[in-house]
């Protein structure tokens, strides 16, 4: 589970092509407005790659995983983008970016060594989605280069690229996106630049400010513990409906599944339909719950109940305890 901004890259460039974005997304349990309007979402490879399959099928040759990557700064990359704002040199940056790799979003396993005076990242897979691979190779380090870029100006220039796969039919546009040496049929996907662009300084570096921001930013990107595919489809569709009556069916639907076949996969995910919408209501009222000027009938018209008391009496069997705001509960 990992960041979903290369969903929102993708769904940006569908928008410039005239492609509908909740076409896309429909069934994969997340719509294009929740990648603007919930911080806190988090996609599968499952999602993002029936995403991306979606977006080719759609547009055919016309956009690759270049064009994609080539329009992305660091903003693109979440808070792990902000975070680099703060380094002082590209090599601090690059540390960074690779430490919190997916909050920025990376579908590829990124791994970096120096190797006869050049700094390396390596792209690994990490699901065998051998159709996607070019598309994600592309697209990271397009992003990469391009992120470098915005960071220190357009002089930026990758000592060599080595891809492992064959040339595709848009090869010639490697060169004009990456200005170096590219080879292909290679052992592996390999960017490298030389050692001197690390020690580069960040003209937005500020040393008084960049210690005290990253920290606040180390705080919030804390790694999210892996889940399956499945339940992070379901739990990112079931939030997005928490405050409308909601029924197993709504969520097999959503996800192009039987009632039968979402009931068993939630069962071997040790949970079930109810016990999960429980859950995500529950944790959601307690989020409401905690701020100043929260109000109990708000909250239960929040998490889908229509009369304040079936959420009291709900939130009674939850949590063994009446749902309070904090300035009530300190009255007892």
């Amino acid at each position: 589970m990992f960041s979903p901004s290369l969903a929102r890259a993708v769904l940006r460039c569908a928008q410039r092509h005239g492609v509908d974005g909740p076409r896309l997304c429909r069934g994969l349990g997340f719509e294009p407005s929740d990648l603007q309007q919930r911080p806190d979402l988090r996609l599968s490879y499952r999602q993002t790659g029936a995403l991306i399959r979606r977006f080719q099928r759609a547009v055919g040759h016309r956009v690759t995983g270049l064009s994609v990557g080539l329009q992305q700064t660091p903003l693109s990359w979440g808070l792990a983008g902000v975070g680099m704002l703060t380094c002082r040199t590209v090599g601090e940056a690059a540390q960074y970016g690779l430490q919190h790799q997916l909050a920025a979003g990376a579908a590829l396993h990124h791994v970096s060594h120096q190797e006869g005076g050049r700094f390396v990242i390596e792209l690994q897979p990490r699901f065998d989605e051998a159709d996607l691979v070019p598309f994600l190779v592309e697209e990271s380090f397009a992003s990469i280069v391009a992120v470098v870029r915005s960071l220190i100006g357009p002089q930026f220039r990758p000592a060599a690229l080595t891809l492992a796969y064959p040339a595709p039919a848009h090869a010639a546009e490697y060169a004009a996106a990456f200005q170096c040496p590219v080879r292909f049929d290679a052992p592996a996907h390999r960017l490298s630049c030389d050692l001197d662009w690390l020690e580069h300084t960040l003209p937005v570096h500020d040393p008084l400010a960049g210690a005290m921001l990253r920290g606040q930013l180390d705080r919030l990107l804390v790694p999210t513990p892996p889940q399956s595919d499945f339940l992070v489809a379901a739990t990112t569709f079931l939030r997005t409906q928490l405050q409308q009556p909601v029924t197993l069916g709504d969520l097999a639907r959503a996800l192009n599944l039987s009632c039968r076949t979402a009931t068993r996969r939630l069962a071997e995910q040790g949970v079930s339909f109810q016990g999960l919408l429980d859950q995500l209501r529950r944790e959601q009222a307690d989020a409401l719950l905690a701020r100043r000027a929260a109000r109990v009938a708000d909250v239960a018209a929040a998490v889908g109940f229509s009369d304040p008391s079936n959420f009291r009496r709900a939130y009674q069997r939850w949590t063994g305890r009446p749902p309070r705001a904090p300035l009530s509960a300190g009255a007892d």
